[in-house]
């Protein structure tokens, strides 16, 4: 399919999008608030508004994050085509627009060619950066697999009437046939939904590059931020996610709230998705590792320590630190070595292999605990 599509020239003013974004919250408030005093709202027009705002959270983190723009994972047809239909609930672009500007972000994360650079200020990166027209790389051979889908060049074409059924059409019939709100569905299904859908994420550029914690890396501004990502469906772990932007994972610990990833394990079980992108434990925890290093060492002076115990506690990280790395280098080539000689190695030579790699592992965490022993010591 020929992509064909008018670009406007670059810097042009969006008036629609501000017109929208400006009135959207006007409208969805400014309704909630008549329906609350009537006393005609109602609760499954509300559960409907909570059920949409959820699939096109999903939709957005599943469908145009992991999927397209990243290619954490591979999936079934009907699951790329659920994905783009859900992902109109965003009211964002369609996918092929949405991934372009996410690719650039992170190949110019916090530079000027960043399209929603954190540097030109907190506005500027939530919204403002919507409002004028901007560069986008359209040549094929940058992003071949975008270019190459058919339905992905379906849904940017047609994107404003399906978007448009997609976030007022459909409520508003669902509301209408089922209990008789068409004008709830409309507006607070409709148009107060969009204002959560839309800010949640908004805030994903602009509040996750200034709060939260950088436990993986301090060379961007991206960060962790729990309280986000409860309200993106996992989206809130940015500085992890800054660093692993393949990973089909952003909560990468078991208790971090992440339906994202979830979601797509189960589809992975339902051979509905596979070829799940991971990145290896010990490459994660090094990383950590380096960043902790770095703290305690910025710390020992404030600590009062005598230049001696400074020089004996910096010799024992290094020590830690290097022998954890050279096991962790060795662990991932073996893991690496065993995935490709699956099929030419022998069973003996395979078995080996696989006696070598869990030797490795039990001697790397052994590491990591003495890295938390020598982490706890700095702290009494």
């Amino acid at each position: 399919m020929k992509l064909a599509v008018k670009r406007p020239p670059v810097g042009r003013t969006q008036w629609v999008s501000i017109a929208f974004l400006s009135l959207s919250p006007v409208i969805g408030f400014g309704s909630l608030a008549y329906f609350m005093t009537t006393g005609t709202l109602t609760s499954a027009t509300l559960v409907l508004a909570l059920v949409i705002a959820t699939v096109a959270g999903m939709g957005t983190t599943a469908g145009y994050h992991r999927l397209f723009s990243h290619r954490s994972y591979e999936a079934a047809l009907p699951v790329r085509i659920v994905m783009l239909l859900i992902g109109l609930l965003g009211l964002q672009g369609s996918a092929l627009e949405w991934s372009l500007d996410h690719r650039t972000h992170h190949k110019f994360v916090d530079r000027d060619k960043d399209p929603y650079s954190i540097t030109k200020g907190f506005w500027f990166a939530h919204m403002l950066w919507i409002f004028k027209t901007r560069a986008r790389d359209w040549r094929p051979s940058h992003n071949a697999d975008l270019f190459r889908d058919k339905f992905v060049f379906f849904q940017h074409r047609y994107f404003m009437p399906l978007a448009i059924a997609a976030n007022f059409v459909l409520p508003a019939a669902i509301a209408g046939i089922f209990w008789g709100d068409i004008w709830g569905g409309f507006l607070i299904a409709g148009f107060l939904r969009l204002v959560f859908t839309h800010h949640s994420t908004f805030f994903i550029n602009s509040l996750c590059h200034i709060a939260g914690s950088q436990p993986y890396s301090d060379k961007h501004t991206a960060r962790d931020n729990a309280i986000t990502a409860f309200f993106t469906w996992g989206e809130g772990y940015h500085n992890f996610h800054h660093e692993f932007a393949n990973d089909y994972r952003n909560g990468v610990r078991w208790y971090q709230y992440d339906p994202g990833k979830w979601a797509i394990k189960l589809l992975s079980y339902l051979r509905l998705a596979s070829n799940l992108k991971r990145v290896p434990d010990t490459t994660i925890k090094q990383r950590r590792m380096q960043m902790q290093k770095g703290e305690l060492l910025s710390k020992l002076e404030k600590w009062g320590w005598t230049e001696e115990r400074q020089q004996l506690f910096r010799a024992q990280l290094d020590e830690t630190f290097a022998a954890f790395r050279r096991r962790a280098t060795v662990m991932n080539e073996i893991r690496n070595r065993m995935k490709t000689d699956a099929v030419q190695a022998t069973q003996r030579r395979f078995e080996l292999m696989q006696e070598r790699y869990a030797r490795l592992q039990d001697a790397v965490e052994e590491t990591a605990i003495q890295w938390k022993l020598l982490r706890r010591r700095a702290r009494s």
